[in-house]
């Protein structure tokens, strides 16, 4: 559609509900934001936080009023290759909000998890999984986007595309140093990364795009997000 010439920006939302904590990893919302990273194009995630009380009508005045200029200066200090970048903003009016935070990725009390068996349209049975009432009483960690949204603050979270866990790869090297077969499978692993990468550097230097237009479906897996459908089938 474009030609020769790629995107400047990729925005994805904004959704109806918040992307933070655990949904970061199947959130519809940021794979849609992480696409436009792999293509080497700025990219942000952009998600609207609704309570109880405004599930049925979010107050998108927030995010209308934070968002541009958030996505402005971001993009003036530049966005490092590989991140993209995750803005919540808080269920509250704009002019209830205290600010602006810059968060890391936070982590729900997993003791509020619960699981329930649905049925679909056609009578198929499945698993929804989400958290009770009660999480929503449950202090999150100072720094993290559940804090901040808890706080009426606007988070905004840079995330990396590379998930290595360096420190635990570093300890593998020496728990399977004997392992000649494994350090041969690495091997193989590193020069197949190196041929999708140099696969990508010749598509986009041809100027080949593709857009994609996400449509709005449902909530994922109980955790509000309406970018994609998230469910466990019952086998047998």
């Amino acid at each position: 559609i474009l030609g020769e010439k790629l995107p400047d920006l990729v925005l994805s939302g904004v959704n109806k509900g918040r992307n933070v904590a655990e949904d970061v990893v199947y959130s519809g919302t940021i794979a849609g934001a992480l696409e436009g990273t792999i293509l080497g194009i700025p990219s942000f995630a952009l998600s609207q936080e609704f309570s109880i009380d405004t599930r049925n009508a979010p107050l998108w005045e927030t995010a209308v009023k934070f968002g541009p200029d958030i996505i402005r200066k971001v993009l003036d200090a530049g966005v490092p290759k590989n991140t993209v970048v995750n803005v919540n903003f808080p269920s509250c009016m704009p002019d209830d909000v205290k600010g602006i935070r810059i968060t890391r990725q936070g982590k729900r009390n997993l003791g509020f998890l619960k699981i329930d068996r649905r049925h679909d349209g056609r009578g198929n049975p499945y698993f929804w999984i989400g958290f009770e009432r009660a999480a929503m009483m449950d202090t999150p960690a100072e720094g993290t986007d559940l804090a901040a949204l808890a706080a009426r603050y606007v988070s905004v979270t840079p995330l990396r595309l590379d998930r290595t866990d360096e420190a635990f790869a570093e300890a593998l090297v020496q728990t399977l140093k004997g392992d000649a077969a494994l350090n041969r499978r690495a091997l193989h692993g590193a020069g197949d990364k190196l041929r999708q990468r140099f696969q990508l550097e010749r598509l986009l230097q041809r100027g080949a795009v593709a857009i994609f237009r996400r449509q709005a479906r449902g909530a994922v897996a109980g955790r509000e997000d309406e970018g994609a459908v998230a469910r466990v089938d019952q086998l047998g």
